[in-house]
């Protein structure tokens, strides 16, 4: 039986994100949402180390759920994704050694053929 890092961290991420963006001296600024977005970061760069995409996007995914749900605007969560598609074409393309895998599983998904 293996157990990855990742598998106790999930469940405290998502503690500790609610706790910061319900924390009280934050309550009538956007801090919380950046400190928030610091911690998905830090923990989002370790995963890209190993490269774990797949744990990396769940994450992102329940980081969005949590900040939607505290009330964030709209906007400022397409903004939060135009910048994150962004920076993973970026990752993509610079670093083809690391997430070459990804590209190759597009282009098997896109064209069952190759």
């Amino acid at each position: 039986m293996r157990l990855q890092p990742i598998e106790i961290l999930k469940p405290f991420f998502i503690l500790a994100t609610v706790k910061i963006l319900t924390f009280d001296r934050f309550q009538g600024s956007q801090l919380k949402y950046v400190l928030s977005f610091l911690l998905l970061s830090s923990v989002i760069i370790l995963l890209i180390d190993q490269p774990d995409l797949g744990q990396s996007i769940l994450l992102i995914v329940s980081w969005v759920a949590t900040v939607f749900i505290s009330g964030v605007s709209l906007i400022y969560l397409l903004i939060f994704f135009s910048l994150l598609i962004i920076f993973l074409g970026v990752l993509l393309f610079l670093l083809p050694a690391k997430f070459g895998y990804i590209i190759n599983r597009l282009v098997t998904f896109f064209d069952p053929s190759q």
